[in-house]
């Protein structure tokens, strides 16, 4: 099995919590849809900090995958790490790219939103 691992950022003086709603809302209305398997939103300081984390059904591994995302925001620099993860099959645990179309599901829409990649780190 194999994880994908995509890091965004944006320069931006809104705060997380719409970007957090908009990705919920994102994956929860799609043909099939994820749930939604927790969610946190915090302030630490001056700092911002969301976690969401989905589950959805993927009938070519016959089973689920997972996906994290994270979110930072600290003086209008905002970072997002997305993991897309689980969902292997088989011997040799094999995804056959879920993780990976789980989460393009939201680089997709976070590019809509101004946010761009980053190397990874």
């Amino acid at each position: 099995m194999g994880s994908t691992k995509i890091f965004m950022k944006r320069d931006s003086s809104t705060g997380l919590k719409e970007v957090a709603d908009s990705i919920r809302e994102k994956m929860e209305s799609s043909l099939v849809p994820a749930e939604l398997v927790s969610e946190h939103l915090e302030m630490v300081g001056d700092v911002e900090i969301f976690l969401l984390v989905f589950e959805k059904y993927y009938a070519r591994i016959g089973g689920m995958a997972a996906l994290a995302v994270q979110g930072i925001n600290y003086e209008n620099h905002q970072s997002i790490q997305i993991v897309g993860t689980g969902g292997g099959d088989g011997v040799f645990n094999i995804s056959w790219g879920a993780n990976k179309d789980f989460a393009i599901k939201v680089v997709d829409h976070l590019e809509t939103l101004g946010f761009t990649k980053e190397d990874e780190k």
